[in-house]
């Protein structure tokens, strides 16, 4: 995959609008939006909210240091309620699914960050920004949106569709993002991970995928695990895209889309 700023053309004036970036609050995704923020005149984080998330408040720490590390950049927090979002995703063909693909769809991560991918690209397109990202970094090649072989080429696709460039800032190999961070003076220790100092949102269901790798990996390889993976959530990708597609079409004013918007700000 070529490098994250290459897609990025300085003279753009795309750039004028920003970028909207998913934001935990996290190590990775605050690196992200630290190398943002030298390259966009506005950076949107953009911190998930939905039963079962705890600490909503823990991105506050970090977005408030690099406001007074990067004021040439305007930097701005929204939190965002999704779970509708997240219950189409992992709601859509549920029965016929399981019986493909068995226990596989009882984990939440894939459609968790699915869901929070399409709420990024509608949060783009409600406010006419031309560029999102996200935290993903190597060695969490479980999660499908940070894996090659799994979402990240078919995410880019969907983007790409609705007018919006993708980019990974801080997907490269051997890259420690604690130790950047530390070098830039956002955090104040080199080690912040599994750390008290670690404010990122907290996923209780989290424990739920590393069930089922450890259950699934005892008859399967990785390859089949990326495989499968990837036969079940592009399916649920096509979905949102669908939904997507007549909700722009109706210039947000109707269809399935509209009603789960609607019913989200509730």
């Amino acid at each position: 995959m070529p490098r994250w700023d290459e897609a990025i053309d300085p003279a753009d004036p795309a750039l004028e609008h920003g970028v909207a970036l998913m934001y935990s609050g996290g190590c990775d995704s605050t690196l992200a939006a630290a190398r943002l923020a030298e390259r966009f005149p506005k950076v949107k984080l953009v911190t998930y909210l939905r039963l079962g998330f705890l600490h909503s408040d823990h991105p506050d720490v970090h977005f408030e240091r690099m406001q007074r590390r990067f004021p040439q950049s305007e930097i701005t927090l929204h939190k965002l309620p999704y779970g509708k979002m997240y219950e189409e995703i992992e709601g859509h063909k549920k029965l016929r699914s399981l019986l493909k693909h068995g226990t596989m769809t009882s984990v939440p991560c894939g459609h968790c960050k699915l869901a929070m991918h399409w709420r990024t690209a509608l949060f783009c397109i409600e406010h006419g920004i031309r560029f999102a990202a996200d935290g993903a970094v190597h060695g969490n090649e479980q999660f499908a949106e940070q894996n090659e072989n799994i979402l990240i080429p078919e995410l880019v696709d969907f983007y790409a569709q609705f007018g919006i460039t993708l980019v990974h800032p801080v997907f490269e190999y051997g890259l420690d993002t604690e130790a950047e961070l530390f070098r830039l003076g956002i955090t104040d220790s080199p080690q912040v991970k599994r750390t008290t100092k670690d404010k990122q949102v907290i996923c209780t269901q989290h424990i739920l995928l590393g069930m089922f790798m450890r259950r699934y990996m005892n008859n399967h390889t990785f390859e089949e695990y990326e495989a499968e993976t990837k036969t079940y959530l592009s399916g649920k990708l096509d979905h949102a895209r669908e939904l997507t597609e007549e909700w722009v079409a109706s210039e947000g004013k109707g269809g399935r889309l509209a009603r789960l918007l609607e019913r989200s700000a509730e």
